[in-house]
């Protein structure tokens, strides 16, 4: 914390201080006429003397300190930077189960809310997960409003909206965790509800050859199977077999994309190339550093996606992460509007902005308060010295 001047000028008004020093300097005694019965006593040649003097000097010492006062309050004073000492902050983004967050991991017990206006606490009722609510805005407001030692840590669907299209950049590292969006069970009566299940993704993963890539592309696979639902099925295809009309993805290990796979994607198929970054391709996600890190082109109906490098632990060393799955799943799923919906996996807030702290605390209060006190002494002790001397 720090004491800054907004406005430096004011302190000429310091100046002022030498009104009330001149007054009390040249205040004049004014002269008594006391009756001499015989003046003769009295020497032709005596006359008064004149000297340097204070009078009433802490009613002098009132009046500047007043002024001064006076000038610090036009230089308007403000205490820069938050206090508090460190502390977990957790906020968890409409959409997710409370529930469901709290029984994450690593993260701590205590301040949970929600990433909503005025941020309610988590024990609340859940607000309203839609696009109308500017999460990425609470976001950045939440980051310049917790004090700088504050630890933040996001949780949020998997896909997030209430987004404006700009990147997510805050003042200091968040904890970044995104599950699945709150699922609300079927009626225990209704005659399917044990049966009905959406029918899983087909994913067909092509080769030529054993891959370093493909064994990281089958973890996340089964990372996103977890529980006894089948999100996702994960078949081995040889490149140059037909394209089966139930496959929606396809993992092109085997090179440059074929004229066959061109042609599928066009009609509305998405494939992840190895390391291939399709010409005039968009950033789809960045890494910590504001770093391009998933691309994406579009082309007919679908779309191809690449990273910006072969996935491997010496090339891509983000497939030795828990993460890698959450960015692959998420960007598998059909393409949203950027401006307010996207994958949360490819959001992940970036540092580097620069604290408001605007959050500098003003001091006119405390020094107003200051004047009035220092006023109000001044008044009744002048009072008392002149009915002392009447």
């Amino acid at each position: 914390m720090s004491l800054s001047l907004l406005l430096p000028l004011g302190l000429t008004a310091l100046l002022a201080l030498a009104i009330p020093l001149l007054l009390h300097l040249n205040r004049r005694q004014e002269p008594t006429r006391t009756p001499f019965a015989a003046l003769r006593w009295i020497r032709a040649a005596a006359r008064p003397r004149r000297r340097l003097r204070l009078d009433q000097w802490p009613l002098l010492v009132l009046r500047m300190a007043l002024l001064a006062a006076l000038a610090l309050l036009l230089a308007a004073p403000a205490r820069q930077g938050a206090t508090g000492a460190a502390a977990d902050w957790v906020v968890v983004a409409p959409g997710v189960d409370a529930a469901q967050a709290r029984a994450l991991t690593g993260l701590p017990a205590a301040d949970w809310h929600w990433l909503a206006p005025n941020f309610p606490s988590l024990s609340e009722a859940a607000p309203a997960a839609d696009t109308q609510l500017p999460l990425a805005s609470l976001l950045r407001e939440l980051d310049s409003e917790l004090p700088a030692a504050t630890r933040l840590h996001v949780v949020v669907p998997a896909v997030l909206q209430g987004l404006d299209g700009s990147v997510i950049r805050l003042s200091r590292a968040a904890d970044w965790r995104v599950v699945d969006a709150a699922v609300v069970p079927p009626p225990a009566d209704a005659a399917s509800a044990s049966t009905a299940t959406a029918a899983p993704v087909h994913i067909s993963l092509r080769e030529r050859e054993t891959t370093v890539a493909a064994t990281y592309l089958r973890a996340a696979i089964a990372a996103g199977n977890h529980g006894e639902v089948e999100r996702y099925r994960l078949s081995t295809d040889q490149p140059d077999a037909p394209f089966a009309a139930d496959t929606r993805i396809v993992f092109w290990l085997a090179g440059g994309a074929t004229p066959a796979l061109q042609e599928w994607v066009t009609n509305g198929g998405t494939a992840l190339l190895d390391g291939k970054v399709p010409d005039e391709a968009a950033v789809l996600a960045r890494d910590a550093d504001g770093a391009p890190l998933l691309y994406a082109q579009s082309q007919g109906r679908g779309r191809l996606l690449s990273f910006r490098a072969a996935i491997a632990p010496q090339s891509l060393p983000l497939v030795l992460d828990a993460k890698f799955a959450d960015l692959l799943l998420s960007a598998l799923q059909p393409p949203a509007d950027p401006m307010t919906r996207a994958p949360a996996a490819a959001l992940q807030p970036v540092t580097g902005a620069v604290r408001a702290d605007a959050a500098a605390t003003s001091l006119a209060s405390p020094l107003i308060l200051l004047i009035a006190i220092l006023a109000l002494i001044e008044r009744a002790l002048s009072l008392y010295l002149a009915r002392r001397r009447a």
